[in-house]
């Protein structure tokens, strides 16, 4: 028994997967799924690391902010943000991490008063992003 793994961002929708296994960042921490997992509709978190497996083979991806539904054997990720680990540039993710850290620190500075949840998603997502790749290229 298997799953079919989908995930669409408003940019794309990935190939479709058969997989054995999919784990999700779900809004209070990861979830795992196995074929024949009761259904479930859950809020991805701000960012975090979506891996799934093929028989011996792992895949990596960041996604950030979504749902995810399980139905039957079919899991399906609707994302705003998605990337295979193996898809991102570690240098690109790197520059972008160290923009968020220094608009956070400036939204904080001048505007100390405001809500800055904006800047620190963004902080967290190029954080995670970062750290999908590195994963990616530690194998």
């Amino acid at each position: 028994m298997s799953l079919t793994l989908d995930i669409v961002t408003p940019e794309r929708a990935f190939p479709s997967q058969t997989v054995d296994e999919v784990v999700l960042p779900a809004l209070d921490g990861e979830i795992g799924v196995l074929p024949g997992h009761a259904a479930l509709m859950s809020q991805l978190g701000v960012a975090g690391l979506l891996t799934y497996r093929q028989g011996g083979k792992e895949t990596l991806a960041f996604v950030a902010q979504g749902f995810v539904e399980v139905l039957g054997n079919r899991v399906t990720v609707l994302t705003e943000r998605a990337e295979l680990a193996e898809d991102i540039d570690i240098e690109e993710a790197r520059t972008r991490l160290r923009e968020a850290e220094l608009a956070l620190r400036k939204a904080e500075a001048e505007r100390p008063d405001e809500d800055l949840s904006r800047f620190r998603a963004e902080l967290e997502a190029a954080l995670v992003r970062v750290k999908t790749a590195e994963r990616y290229l530690s194998r």
